[in-house]
């Protein structure tokens, strides 16, 4: 078999019932010169066994057996074992179009970008099907500095899934291994590390929700893993793309008060303290905020009432299945 042109990276780990599904829409590529990377992930289920047979039964796909340890540490390992100079990532628990990585490449090739994004759509468990995104970006290749604030501000969401990038991009770059929200502390680097991005509207991804996924975390800890995530982002946009960062004040400041709503009754708590105090240094309006916003801000001066008006997001998120 000849080099292939993409690795499509895989981390595998028990979803059984649910690999066949992806392995079958991977299988039915048209773009010839590929290779599929499955890392088992040390699954305890019978998906080493659904691997295994894949490969004996198409060239394309490759094994790797390790250890349990994480999304990242499967991705990573999948990332030192491409032999291609492109990469894209699949979810095993979800689904690709027959043309995902010919459209992919094709969205690079003809731009000479670094990176491709193109779009995906949304499948609930019980079958609803929608695309998430209030405000895309035009299809087009965009300037590093253009492209940093379209994810700042999440005209571009950051998962790994909805792109291609080019193999050289990851040199010194690698998920965090042990983290929840792996995608948002990475691909604010692969952008950094690109000259150009060129991006599609044209849906390639199925994102299936599958419910529990994330079920084994607490969210109160979830959350701050997230902010913990984006504050490096953020941080580092506001050295780097200071127009980017201001971009990206809205959404930082609606996760802040996601993470304040759990923590804002306990007195001694320093990390609500210093988000209230960054919230407000930021002067943001009702007209970037939105009201709902713009009210919760202001009741953060009395915690009680700020805890009170927040039940209802705190009942939302509690209830809510990735």
């Amino acid at each position: 078999m000849k080099d292939p042109v993409i690795s499509v990276i895989v981390p595998v780990w028990k979803v059984e019932p649910l690999l066949p599904r992806c392995l079958d829409s991977l299988r039915a590529q048209t773009f010839p010169d590929l290779e599929v990377i499955l890392v088992d992930d040390g699954s305890p289920d019978g998906c080493p066994a659904i691997c295994d047979k894949a490969a004996e039964n198409d060239p394309r796909f490759r094994v790797i057996h390790r250890e349990n340890g994480g999304l990242s540490a499967a991705r990573n390992t999948g990332i030192e074992a491409a032999r291609a100079p492109w990469l894209m990532f699949v979810d095993s628990d979800d689904v690709v179009l027959p043309d995902f990585c010919r459209k992919a490449l094709a969205l690079v090739m003809e731009t000479g970008a670094d990176i491709g994004v193109f779009g995906f759509v949304r499948v609930e468990e019980n079958g609803i099907r929608w695309i998430p995104g209030k405000h895309p970006l035009p299809d087009g290749c965009y300037g590093r500095e253009r492209a940093m604030e379209a994810l700042a501000d999440t005209s571009i969401l950051d998962y790994a899934w909805n792109k291609i990038c080019r193999k050289s991009l990851f040199e010194g770059i690698r998920y965090p291994e042990g983290a929840l929200w792996e995608d948002i502390a990475t691909t604010y680097r692969l952008f950094d590390a690109a000259k150009t991005i060129s991006v599609s509207r044209e849906v390639l991804y199925e994102y299936h929700i599958r419910s529990g996924s994330l079920s084994r975390y607490r969210l109160p800890d979830a959350l701050a893993d997230a902010l913990d995530k984006r504050e490096e982002k953020y941080f580092f946009l506001c050295e780097h793309y200071p127009k980017a960062a201001r971009a990206m004040e809205r959404t930082m400041t609606g996760f802040e008060l996601d993470v304040c709503m759990y923590r804002c009754l306990d007195r001694r708590d320093e990390r609500f303290r210093t988000l209230r105090k960054r919230i407000f240094s930021r002067r943001l309006g009702l007209r970037t905020l939105g009201w709902k916003m713009w009210i919760k801000t202001w009741c953060l001066w009395c915690r009680p009432l700020f805890w009170l008006i927040t039940c209802d997001r705190r009942r939302r998120l509690e209830g809510r299945k990735h």
